[in-house]
């Protein structure tokens, strides 16, 4: 797969995009709640501007004309990524949450 596409309008947790962005693959996605979280570890993810099926399609040719989706996730990058959106770590986060909350 050289791109995943996610075309929803609404995620809670978005795993799809979660396991594309863990695997290395750019992503193009609408700007669901939660869409810029998730970027803010993964600059190979790629968010349309709009819900408009027109910025959804400008933004897909954007990564394939500047061959973006070629471009290889750094080592670290991917770790980092995989090791915040872990099992481990959110489950622990959770369980925190709720011995404090």
């Amino acid at each position: 797969t050289d791109i995943y596409l996610m075309t929803s309008l609404f995620e809670g947790c978005p795993l799809g995009l979660i396991e594309a962005a863990s695997k290395g693959i750019h992503c193009i996605v609408n700007p669901f709640n939660g869409a810029s979280d998730i970027k803010k570890y993964a600059e190979w993810i790629h968010i349309s501007e709009t819900f408009n099926s027109e910025d959804f399609l400008s933004t897909i040719k954007s990564v394939i004309v500047k061959k973006v989706y070629l471009k290889k996730i750094c080592k670290n990058s991917l770790k980092i990524f995989r090791e915040y959106f872990s099992l481990k770590r959110m489950g622990e986060e959770i369980i925190e949450i709720a011995k404090n909350g």
